[in-house]
């Protein structure tokens, strides 16, 4: 019973999680975007295109190039992936409809538009992407390139979306004025997926010398819930040998490691690897 309960517990965070980020994410183009008529990458600018030349809306063309791709991040991705990539799609989607695009811009600035819709529409992404998530278009792609390759995913989205801001020169009212503020949505959504998922999992390798070293390890156990490993080191200068406390640990954690250690020993004794 408890076991269940956890597991739902935990469905139930990343389904609010994801669905907060889908949300930024449609707030991004249809408060920012669309607005001023400029595109993003992928799918959605593809949609964006669509929408200024059709009027179309960008939620139902949205969601009809990414039905297929469903079957994709089945085959690619497994089971869980899709059924993530249906969820958000169909949250996006309603996102997209549900947010009204202002006739007057939110943000009259073109260039503000563009930078503050690429800080909300990259920290929606994050968010998403960081709990298996996907809306499909490119971040199909993203994901699958990501899960062969070492690379990070801002870099792939801004490769990968290039060409579609670029074709965008090309509807009628396109110039290059409008293709540059997308390249800026662009790359300030890269920089803010980045940002956030690398914020997120970065974390650090901790060497904490000092001759204090039970209290502390038990203090790290106990009070941040961290595990440690001791052993032993030689001072060369010394000569003595003396025992080193090794943990890993988050990096917004480690200023309260930080503390702990200093307010038993008295002083900072440590070294610091970021991994």
């Amino acid at each position: 019973m408890a076991l269940m309960q956890n597991k739902a517990i935990t469905y139930v965070q990343e389904a609010f999680w994801i669905t907060l980020g889908l949300a930024l994410y449609g707030c991004a183009w249809n408060l920012f975007v669309l607005p001023h008529g400029f595109v993003g990458g992928g799918f959605g600018g593809i949609s964006a295109m669509i929408y200024y030349l059709t009027e179309i809306p960008v939620s139902l063309s949205y969601l009809g190039f990414n039905l297929v791709l469903c079957a994709i991040a089945l085959v690619v991705m497994g089971k869980e992936f899709s059924i993530k990539t249906v969820f958000g799609i169909a949250g996006l989607t309603f996102f997209l409809y549900v947010i009204p695009v202002p006739e007057t811009p939110f943000i009259s600035d073109k260039l503000l538009s563009g930078i503050m819709g690429g800080i909300i529409a990259g920290a929606g992404v994050a968010t998403y992407l960081l709990r298996g998530a996907s809306t499909g278009g490119s971040d199909i792609v993203v994901m699958i390139i990501s899960k062969y390759k070492n690379v990070t995913w801002g870099r792939v989205y801004l490769i990968f979306d290039s060409c579609v801001i670029a074709s965008s020169y090309f509807l009628p009212d396109g110039t290059l004025e409008l293709v540059a503020y997308g390249y800026v949505f662009m790359g300030v959504q890269a920089y803010a997926i980045d940002l956030v998922s690398n914020g997120r999992r970065s974390s650090v390798q901790m060497f904490i010398f000092t001759s204090k070293y039970r209290e502390i390890a038990d203090q790290i156990i106990h009070a941040h819930h961290r595990g440690v490993t001791l052993f032993e080191s030689l001072g060369w200068y010394t000569k003595q040998h003396r025992k080193t406390i090794y943990l890993v640990t988050r990096k917004r954690e480690a200023q309260n490691i930080y503390k702990t250690v200093k307010a038993i020993d008295g002083v900072y004794k440590y070294s610091v690897v970021w991994v």
